[in-house]
C-alpha cells in the first residue's frame, strides 16, 4: 500500500512502477508456491533443478572466462567478462551467491556430515 502511495511523490514514476511490479510478482510467486507445493518430493525436485541450472551457469561462465562464448560476444571496456546467460557479471555473481548455501546444504545432508 505504501509503495502505491509513494508513486504519486516519486520523481521518476517508471522506477516506482518497476519496483511495484517486482513486489507484486514476488507476492504472487509466494502464494503460488505455498498453494502448489505439498510434498517433500516436490521441494527436492525444485532444489535439484535449481542446482542443475546453477551448474550449467557455472560451466558456461568458465567457458566465457577462457574465451569460448558461442552465444554472445561480450566486450566490456576491452576485457572479457563472465556473464553467463544472465547478461551482467554482477547479476551472475549474486545469483551464484544465493545458490551457494543451497549447494552446501545439499552436500552436507547427502554426505551425512552435518
Amino acid at each position: 500500500m505504501i509503495n502505491i502511495l509513494s508513486l504519486s511523490w516519486s520523481v521518476d514514476s517508471s522506477l516506482g512502477k518497476e519496483d511495484l511490479s517486482r513486489l507484486v510478482f514476488c507476492i504472487i510467486l509466494y502464494f503460488l508456491i505455498i498453494t502448489t507445493i505439498r510434498e517433500r518430493k516436490q521441494i527436492i525436485s525444485i532444489i535439484n533443478v535449481l542446482l542443475f541450472l546453477a551448474g550449467l551457469e557455472i560451466l558456461y561462465s568458465i567457458s566465457q572466462f577462457f574465451g569460448f562464448d558461442p552465444i554472445v560476444k561480450n566486450i566490456y571496456s576491452g576485457r572479457m567478462r563472465m556473464l553467463g546467460t544472465i547478461g551482467h557479471h554482477n547479476f551472475l555473481s549474486e545469483y551464484l551467491m544465493m545458490i551457494m548455501p543451497l549447494m552446501a546444504g545439499v552436500y552436507l545432508t547427502t554426505t551425512n556430515k552435518y
